[in-house]
């Protein structure tokens, strides 16, 4: 599995970057902050952390990323979220753990990295869909930025977006570290 960023014209400030060792500690600090509005709802601990990491770096399905603004005036990026896809076995594309973990410096929203993300995984051309737990705050915030509910089940929503996102991005493979 390459790692890469993706950037594009649209939004300058903005990139998504393949996560990586160094982030796990961080993304699990905020999937465990937010953990009520996920299927799996136990706190996650550094050892169940790592096995994760394993099995993500093991399969070529799908990417997680770390949504940064880029900081031009310093050599750190501010992380302000993460986001990923899997495509499943039936040739549909899950987008999964989609975490707003830090307020953005510079007013970048999470909508504009979910667009770049979307664009990415539109060479595809396949089904897009989303599991939404019904009591997950974060629910409106799928429907306002294009999303639409697909089916209803007991305990949550699948949605997919209304229309075929896309934005210009470009590409680069990084060395994994």
């Amino acid at each position: 599995m390459d790692n890469l960023i993706i950037r594009s014209k649209e939004y300058r400030e903005l990139q998504l970057r393949s996560i990586g060792v160094s982030d796990l500690e961080e993304l699990r600090l905020w999937k465990n902050s937010n953990k009520l509005s996920f299927f799996f709802q136990e706190e996650i601990t550094s050892a169940m952390q790592q096995r994760w990491f394993q099995k993500y770096l093991a399969s070529d399905s799908g990417y997680m990323f770390v949504v940064e603004e880029i900081m031009v005036d310093s050599n750190n990026n501010h992380k302000i979220g993460c986001m990923g896809y899997r495509k499943m076995d039936d040739g549909e594309v899950d987008i999964y753990n989609i975490i707003r973990g830090e307020k953005s410096l510079r007013n970048q929203k999470m909508s504009n990295a979910m667009n770049m993300m979307l664009s990415f995984i539109s060479i595809w051309e396949a089904n897009i869909y989303c599991k939404v737990l019904k009591n997950n705050p974060a629910r409106d915030w799928y429907l306002n930025i294009g999303f639409e509910i697909s089916e209803v089940f007991d305990s949550y929503l699948l949605l997919r977006p209304r229309k075929n996102v896309s934005c210009d991005i470009l590409i680069e493979k990084i060395k994994r570290g």
